[in-house]
């Protein structure tokens, strides 16, 4: 059972993912958002980047969930599962 920290440790290794590939916009690119006023995580993985100029190209998988018991496994298993 993942708890929030290790789910916020995989979220790390996502956004360094970003700043790793920020020279070459095709490669993996994520979104993660977090709503603190309903403890809400949304979360969009574009698996081959993204680009504002062919925004409606860009092809992602997402998830949105609230951070209870369940939550934090969907999120966790979603990230980890997409990390290269």
């Amino acid at each position: 059972m993942k708890d929030i920290n290790k789910l916020f440790k995989v979220i790390g290794k996502a956004v360094k993912q970003n700043s790793d590939n920020e020279n070459n916009p095709h490669n993996p690119h994520w979104f993660i958002n977090y709503s603190g006023h309903v403890n809400q995580l949304h979360i969009r993985y574009f698996k081959y980047g993204w680009s504002s100029s062919r925004a409606e190209e860009n092809l992602f998988d997402s998830i949105e969930e609230n951070l209870d018991a369940n939550g934090i496994q969907s999120l966790y298993w979603f990230v980890k599962s997409k990390l290269e």
